[in-house]
This record gives C-alpha cells, sequence and structure tokens, in this order.
C-alpha cells in the first residue's frame, strides 16, 4: 500500500504561486482586515473679544466666532440639508473661569455663572463639511450688574449636544476680559398734587406722576421685555413726613402713617431707556377719616426693590398738601 505525504515542498514552487499558498495558511490564522473606523465630524469653536467692557455694554459687534470641523464627516446646521432637526447651535457665556458646563446656557439680565449673554446663542447654522469653517456673528450684552473684575467669555459649540462627535470634549473656547462696573438705571419720580384737598376725597385726577430715569441702563417695566419680574412700581402714599419706608405700602380705608392712597399703586409700567421718562395716571382715594392737618402725598418708584440702581436714596418724591374735612 502506497503512503502520501501531505508536506508541501515550497522550494518546488514558483514565487506567484508560493504568495498564493502562503496567503491561503496565514489570512484564516489571522483573520480578516478590520473595517476602518467610522467618519464622524469634529466641531470646535474658536473666541476672541475685547480685552476689557463695562457692565451693560453690548461686546457682540466686538466678538468674533469661528466654527470648525476638524473632523472626517460634515456636521448638520440649523439650517442645513443633512439633519437640521440636529443641527448644532453656539452658546457665548460670561463665565469666572473657562470650564463652561455641556447643555444650553440659560439667559438672564443678571449675572449669574455662565449666563447666555444677551443675544449669544448662535441658533441659525449651516452644514459644516470635513476641514471646513464659518464665521458667525453674536450678540453678547453683559449683565448689567456684574461686578467689577476678571472674567471669560466663553463659546460652547454644539450646545444642546446634538451632534455625535469624535471628541466630545474640545467644544469650548474661552477669551479673557475685564469688567469694570457698570452702568445701572437711576429710578426717580416727578410729583404734583393739589395744595389742598377734603378727607374722602379723590385727588387722582388732579396728581401728575412721572417716572424718569436718570441712569445709563434701561429700567425694567412690569409690562416690558426686559425683565418683568424685577421690575419696577409706584406707590402713592399719605404721610406726615417725608420719609416714605422701602417696600410695599399698605393700603386701608382709613388713616394710618404712609398709607397706600386708593387705586395708588402703578402696577402697569413700560421698560424705561436711560434718560427717558413716562407720565402715569393714579388713583388718589385719601381716607375719610384722616384728622385735618398738614400731609404729604409721596411717591415712592420700585417700592419692591427688585431693580437694581446705581442711587436707590432718590426714590421718593412728596408734596405738601392741606387735609380739611368737607
Amino acid at each position: 500500500m502506497h503512503r502520501y505525504h501531505s508536506s508541501i515542498h515550497l522550494q518546488t514552487l514558483v514565487p506567484s504561486t508560493f504568495v498564493i499558498v502562503l496567503a491561503a495558511i496565514i489570512i484564516p490564522v489571522l483573520g480578516a482586515p478590520h473595517n476602518a473606523q467610522k467618519a464622524m465630524p469634529d466641531l470646535i469653536v474658536k473666541i476672541h473679544g475685547p480685552s476689557a467692557a463695562i457692565a451693560g455694554d453690548d461686546i457682540g459687534p466686538s466678538i468674533h466666532v469661528l466654527a470648525r470641523n476638524i473632523g472626517t464627516a460634515t456636521a448638520p446646521g440649523t439650517t442645513g440639508t443633512l439633519d437640521s432637526a440636529n443641527g448644532f447651535m453656539i452658546d457665548v457665556v460670561l463665565s469666572t473661569d473657562t470650564n463652561v458646563p455641556p447643555g444650553f446656557a440659560t439667559f438672564s439680565p443678571h449675572f449669574s455663572e455662565d449666563v447666555l449673554l444677551r443675544g449669544g446663542r448662535i441658533s441659525n447654522t449651516v452644514d459644516l463639511a470635513a476641514g471646513a469653517n464659518k464665521a458667525y456673528p453674536t450678540g453678547g450684552g453683559i449683565p448689567s450688574d456684574t461686578p467689577t473684575g476678571y472674567y471669560y467669555i466663553c463659546a460652547r459649540i454644539d450646545s444642546g449636544s446634538r451632534v455625535a462627535e469624535a471628541n466630545e470634549a474640545n467644544n469650548v473656547s474661552c477669551s479673557r476680559i475685564r469688567i469694570r462696573g457698570g452702568k445701572k438705571p437711576d429710578l426717580l419720580t416727578r410729583l404734583s398734587a393739589p395744595a389742598s384737598a377734603t378727607s374722602g376725597s379723590d385727588i387722582g385726577p388732579s396728581v401728575k406722576l412721572v417716572a424718569y430715569n436718570a441712569g445709563t441702563a434701561p429700567a425694567p417695566g412690569t409690562s416690558g421685555p426686559l425683565d418683568p419680574a424685577n421690575s419696577y412700581m409706584i406707590d402713592l402714599v399719605l404721610s406726615t413726613d417725608v420719609n416714605v419706608p422701602p417696600g410695599f405700602a399698605t393700603f386701608s380705608p382709613h388713616f394710618s402713617e404712609d398709607v397706600l392712597l386708593q387705586g395708588g399703586r402703578t402696577s402697569n409700567t413700560v421698560d424705561l431707556a436711560a434718560g427717558a421718562n413716562k407720565a402715569y395716571p393714579t388713583g388718589g382715594g385719601i381716607p375719610s377719616d384722616t384728622p385735618t392737618g398738614y400731609y404729604y402725598i409721596c411717591a415712592r418708584i420700585d417700592p419692591g426693590s427688585k431693580v437694581s440702581e446705581s442711587n436707590e436714596a432718590n426714590n421718593v418724591t412728596c408734596v405738601r398738601i392741606k387735609i380739611t374735612h368737607p
């Protein structure tokens, strides 16, 4: 019986045959080649801003924001054709450090850590191809109550984390800025009233009440878009002196010191720009049991102390009035 040998004498094969046989032996051992890494976008942002600003300024025109895609696939924008529902946006915030957390920033007219600057959300973005870049304009309204000191103007790209990226840790860029104090409103009133009145009468139609902003920043009103939750009102009170304490006055049909006159609260106010004024109608019902004598009709603007002002000591205006019995 013949015995067959399974060994192959490689030296007898021509070179091309040797390569084919060697590949047939090696490939099953090593396995098929690994798949190439999946192409993904990688968004980064660069921001440059002014080195100094005053609280309350809008530094948007001086801020330069550049979005870049250093990845290997296109990043969708909110106005593009790729995937606009999951397009990237950019938030521009004010921070005391360079650690800007993920997530959309929150706007406020008042300073807080990582506050979104007024107009600082870039929401109209284009599809960004691999290797491409795009400059975007932005707003940059700094809260008027920002304390003086050093801060960072930071941009976070894809703040909503909608784009799957090759690297999620390089989405923030910051530029150092010094904030100097600051622009603030300064509210006061102009008031005129009749020289005399009878107890129980309503002097409202004869009262002229004008709110005035002598400051350098707008004052929010209750019906304005600026910050209605932290806005001014005006109380009209009857007092034996000109010392009207802070806080909302209390209405009563009976006389008491600093009593709020009937209809004397002006609660529907408008935003008041720096240097602007606004006349308001008011009620002025005097308690019927007010003793005869000399008093003061006083207007206190911002009685709730909700507006941050440059001067809180000039919010009261008073005029003298004589009260008699009918």
